[in-house]
């Protein structure tokens, strides 16, 4: 699906914190982006404050702690994104988003 001039400026491989909960923060990577929304990466790690790039590392490195989760994007900017760094996607990051799209393309927040 293209992206429209509407969709906000965020892309692939971009790191965000965002505020899940009362006092409560976790990182996500951004795998894709549509028209309908954007595509994470939800790390399981939760901070009591927002993460920085010294907590990325740690996070980055529990594989087991990783799940995909496609939101629209009301859900999303309603967290407070921000910006921590960027790395490209890889093929094997992609996996999901493939079988997402074959299942239904189905959002959290629909």
């Amino acid at each position: 699906m293209p992206i429209s001039k509407s969709t906000p400026e965020v892309h692939p491989g971009e790191f965000y914190s965002l505020q899940t909960g009362s006092k409560r923060f976790q990182v996500v990577r951004v795998i894709a982006v549509d028209e309908g929304g954007v595509h994470l990466t939800l790390f399981r790690f939760k901070f009591p404050s927002r993460p920085t790039l010294r907590d990325l590392e740690a996070v980055v490195k529990d594989a087991d702690g990783q799940v995909f989760m496609p939101f629209r994007w009301f859900p999303f900017f309603a967290m407070g994104p921000r910006y921590l760094t960027e790395e490209p996607v890889t093929p094997r990051e992609l996996i999901e988003y493939g079988v997402w799209q074959q299942e239904g393309e189905v959002y959290w927040g629909d």
